[in-house]
């Protein structure tokens, strides 16, 4: 499968959604509201290209069954990630491992952040939480430390 996504609403409220493709997807520009509502979205986005995505605004919020491990994503040209993660699946291991990568990138500046899942306070995870919001000055909203 070769599939370049790049546009706002692309799979936005769909039911059933089951990705089977295990090769590389493209995603370029702002993807908005890309998977929102997507509550029964399974199959692997991990190794997706979110390489020249600059926008994630509200990308899997109320996506409840989703739960994959993204840390893999280089998002170094995203400035948007509000509520992106809301009300997903997300667990903190899943979490963790997202803080730790990305903290490690060369992210930009001032990017707003949003999970409803909690980071494991006092170690790796937390550290790199920390240089988000204190290097990179991101505002990050999530469950919080547990």
């Amino acid at each position: 499968t070769n599939l370049t996504l790049n546009s706002i609403l692309a799979f936005y409220v769909c039911t059933n959604l089951v990705v089977t493709a295990t090769d590389s997807c493209t995603l370029t520009g702002n993807l908005a509201y890309c998977f929102l509502g997507c509550t029964s979205m399974t199959g692997g986005i991990a190794n997706w290209d979110f390489g020249n995505v600059v926008g994630f605004f509200n990308g899997l919020n109320n996506a409840s069954v989703w739960n994959e491990d993204i840390s893999g994503w280089d998002v170094t040209s995203c400035n948007n990630f509000t509520t992106a993660f809301n009300s997903s699946g997300m667990t903190q291991a899943n979490y963790d491992a997202l803080l730790i990568s990305w903290a490690a990138q060369s992210v930009q500046s001032f990017v707003t952040f949003g999970t409803s899942a909690q980071y494991t306070a006092g170690g790796a995870a937390e550290a790199a939480r920390n240089t988000l919001v204190n290097t990179y000055s991101w505002t990050i909203s999530d469950g919080g430390a547990n």
